[in-house]
C-alpha cells in the first residue's frame, strides 16, 4: 500500500482497530474518522476506536425550532440521524441523554440504536412505549425513574447484553418488556 486517502475510513462505525504500521508511504494528512471521530494517522502505533468513541453522548435538545420536546415519538432516533443539523453527532452514539421537559418516549423511539450502551431516563418521564428500545443490542445499563408507571411491550426487546435492571414497584409491565436473560428488580 502507498498511501491512505483522506478521510478513507468516515463511514466505519464498527471499526475498533486500525494499524497503519504496514503502509510504506503516507501521503497528505491521512485522518481516520470512526463513530464520527477524527483522529490522525501516526504510523508508529495502532489506532484503537473504542479510545477515540469511548463514551460519546448525544444530549436530545429541550426545544426543537422554538418548541419544547415533551415526546419523543416513533422513530425519534432515526429521524434525528436524517436530520444535517444531528447526523454526524449520533454516528457511534454511546450514550443518550434525555432533558427533562419528556414525559413520553412512544414506540419505537429508539429501535435498532444499535451503539447505544447506556440511557438515564428524567424523573419527568411516566410512560415507556412499546418497542421503546427493541435492538438496541449494546445497550448494558438503563436508569428508570420511580416516575415511570408503565413499560410496553417488548420495549427492551433484543437488548440481550442489559444483564439487570431496576424499575418502580408499582410500574405496569406490558409482555417481555426485557429479555428473558435480563434479571429484573422492583424497587421498594
Amino acid at each position: 500500500m502507498r498511501a491512505i486517502a483522506e478521510l478513507i475510513f468516515a463511514c466505519c462505525i464498527a471499526l475498533s482497530l486500525f494499524n497503519p504500521s504496514f503502509a510504506s508511504a503516507l501521503i497528505g494528512d491521512a485522518r481516520v474518522v470512526t463513530g464520527g471521530q477524527i483522529a490522525d494517522v501516526d504510523a508508529d502505533k495502532a489506532l484503537d476506536a473504542s479510545e477515540l468513541e469511548e463514551e460519546k453522548v448525544f444530549v436530545i435538545p429541550s426545544e426543537i425550532d422554538g418548541e419544547p420536546v415533551v415526546e419523543l415519538s416513533t422513530d425519534t432516533f432515526l429521524k434525528l440521524a436524517a436530520d444535517d443539523k444531528y447526523s454526524e453527532e449520533l454516528i457511534g452514539v454511546k450514550k443518550i441523554v434525555i432533558p427533562d421537559s419528556v414525559t413520553t418516549i412512544a414506540y419505537d423511539a429508539f429501535r435498532f440504536c444499535g451503539s447505544l450502551t447506556s440511557v438515564e431516563i428524567p424523573k419527568s418521564v411516566t410512560s415507556i412505549g412499546d418497542q421503546a428500545f427493541i435492538g438496541c443490542e449494546s445497550l448494558t445499563s438503563v436508569k428508570i425513574p420511580d416516575s415511570v408507571t408503565s413499560i410496553g411491550d417488548n420495549a427492551f426487546d433484543r437488548c440481550d447484553k442489559l444483564a439487570s435492571v431496576e424499575i418502580p414497584a408499582n410500574v405496569k409491565l406490558g409482555d417481555a418488556a426485557f429479555p428473558k436473560s435480563c434479571r429484573v428488580i422492583r424497587r421498594k
